[in-house]
């Protein structure tokens, strides 16, 4: 039997001199459990504010220090467990 594994885009990476931006496209059923997420109240404040484009909502995370990559592993994990 042939196990068929559904391929998901986690996030999309842009990197800069010195830094980089981690962004995972969301929808607005996703909005609540967004609340809950162990990330920078920073972070969530920008994605709601942020106008969706079409139906997807951007969440941004910008790595200019080590300690900031658990804030971008913690919304990749999320974006991974959603159906």
């Amino acid at each position: 039997m042939q196990s068929i594994v559904k391929e998901k885009n986690l996030a999309w990476l842009i990197v800069y001199q010195g830094s980089f931006r981690i962004t995972s496209y969301f929808t607005e059923k996703h909005l609540e459990r967004i609340a809950d997420l162990e990330i920078k109240e920073s972070i969530k404040e920008e994605f709601y504010q942020t106008k969706p484009s079409r139906k997807l909502i951007p969440m941004s995370v910008l790595i200019t220090e080590k300690e900031q990559v658990k804030d971008a592993l913690s919304m990749i994990l999320f974006k991974k467990g959603l159906k």
